[in-house]
């Protein structure tokens, strides 16, 4: 009989005390935001007596499955970007989830001005990853988020999907949240961003921004982008063409993908500074006109693989010229290895002139595995 009544006793204690569903919210009731786009204010106006300054539009999937539309799109204004929060009360009366958020756009002329302000307000907040990743769009980047891709749910998820993939199949960076902090807040470093643009209702990537700290000061296209990332040493793979000549005929072209890695050794002699950079791509023949058998001819496996690190160095090196002459910042991230020998004596002044008066030398070495031939 004890037992019993001991066992009624906890049940009710459970049932009493135990959380119930009564403060439950309907997911329809939440915005889950998955896409977010910064810009500076272009029209003007004033809140609270101060001047606005920036807009923040953000992308919501529509959870309520009587409506038609896919997404729901919300801009806002604010004299900061953590004060448009404010603006979002008037306008929306769900819940808002951040935590999802996986992507942030900066529009053109946010990234001219700096993104260091912004910066702050994304990093301080709890509920937002490090690991969501950073692009820049060629205009306004509130008007980005317009688009609806045809093959996939929403923009967020298709932006997500192609960044997230890029570097798979292509010399291209990927750069997150706390990738930007640390290259543009750490001496002898300087980021670089995506860009992305419309074109023909599609959003596609275009090239690389290039930043002084938290500033854009320049771009490459697609074309520079891949010498760009090779030089950075960042990990990706990638399709390469390449085009033999002979005495001006052509004799064979072709493709390769292969992997990348990067090594570097900086000397010293005084106040000058010799980088020496190795590039080392190692893959795969994908195809080739030449009807040449290759396992019956290694010497033509090794004049593609002499073609391509030719075709890599010269790209390389017209890129770091370009760095030293226009640029003037260390886009390429090796002033870190002269950081690591003599710190106390550079690290002030590491980001003014150091970069333009180094030594800057590439050796490209290629090592194509032959896949597919007859024997």
């Amino acid at each position: 009989m004890f037992k019993k009544i001991s066992l009624i006793l906890i049940i009710l204690t459970a049932i009493t005390t135990g959380s119930g569903c009564w403060d439950a919210q309907d997911i329809a009731e939440r915005s889950v935001v998955v896409l977010g786009a910064v810009d500076l204010n272009q029209e003007g106006g004033i809140q609270f007596g101060k001047p606005v300054q920036y807009d923040a539009t953000i992308l919501m999937p529509n959870l309520y499955t009587d409506t038609a539309e896919k997404v729901r799109i919300a801009r806002v204004s604010g004299v900061s970007l953590s004060g448009s929060r404010d603006q979002r009360a008037y306008i929306n009366p769900q819940t808002i989830l951040t935590s999802m958020i996986r992507v942030y756009l900066f529009g053109e002329s946010m990234s001219i001005s700096g993104l260091a302000p912004v910066l702050d307000s994304l990093l301080r907040n709890p509920l937002l990853s490090n690991s969501v990743y950073m692009a820049m769009t060629e205009g306004q980047a509130g008007d980005m988020i317009t688009v609806q891709p045809p093959d996939f749910p929403d923009l967020g998820i298709y932006i997500i999907d192609l960044l997230r993939k890029v570097n798979d199949k292509s010399f291209f960076p990927v750069i997150t949240l706390h990738d930007f902090r640390v290259q543009s807040a750490s001496p002898g470093k300087n980021p670089v961003l995506p860009i992305l643009r419309v074109d023909a209702g599609e959003v596609k990537i275009s090239g690389l921004g290039i930043f002084r700290k938290d500033k854009l000061i320049d771009r490459v296209g697609l074309d520079g982008a891949r010498p760009l990332t090779l030089l950075r040493g960042v990990k990706c793979k990638g399709y390469i063409p390449f085009v033999i000549t002979r005495e001006g005929e052509e004799v064979d072209r072709g493709t390769v993908f292969v992997g990348n890695g990067r090594k570097v050794r900086v000397e010293r002699q005084g106040d000058q500074y010799t980088f020496n950079i190795t590039i080392t791509l190692k893959g795969q023949l994908i195809e080739h006109e030449n009807p040449v058998i290759l396992t019956r001819n290694r010497e033509f496996l090794s004049m593609i693989e002499a073609q391509v690190a030719a075709d890599i160095e010269s790209e390389c090196q017209t890129l770091i010229e370009t760095m030293q002459e226009e640029y003037r910042v260390d886009c390429i991230d090796i002033s870190k290895y002269a950081l690591a020998k003599w710190r106390s004596e550079l690290e002030d002044t590491v980001d003014e002139g150091f970069i333009e008066r180094a030594n800057i030398n590439v050796d490209v070495k290629v090592h194509i595995g032959n896949t597919g031939d007859l024997i």
